[in-house]
């Protein structure tokens, strides 16, 4: 994940985190005041929520989310039916970038948790 803050150097963090919001590892980029784990936690929340919705319209499953505020900029990636990996960066950071980054990391990290 070190990889990716590197790529983009607006991210504030990175994190692998379990359907339950508990982070299994984390990466942090450039400072700020808000409190993303927290934030972070409820952003997987939405996530389980959209899928949900999305099972029960039958439209497929949800491979990623992403949510922009005035503040940040946030994906969320499925990595295994367990785990998610998110990243929030600067408003200004060039979200496609980052959802590429996310796309080539998932499966890599899918691999490792499953050794």
């Amino acid at each position: 994940m070190l990889e990716v803050t590197a790529a983009l150097p607006e991210t504030m963090l990175i994190t692998l985190m379990d359907r339950d919001g508990i982070t299994v590892d984390t990466a942090s980029g450039a400072a700020t005041d808000i409190d993303l784990a927290s934030y972070l936690v409820e952003v997987t929340g939405a996530f389980s929520q959209v899928e949900r919705s999305s099972q029960q319209l039958s439209t497929g499953p949800v491979d990623e989310l992403v949510l922009r505020t005035a503040n940040l900029s946030t994906i969320v990636r499925r990595v295994t039916d367990e785990y998610l990996l998110a990243l929030s960066m600067k408003p200004e950071g060039n979200t496609g970038k980052a959802r590429y980054w996310l796309r080539i990391t998932a499966p890599k990290l899918a691999k490792e948790l499953a050794a």
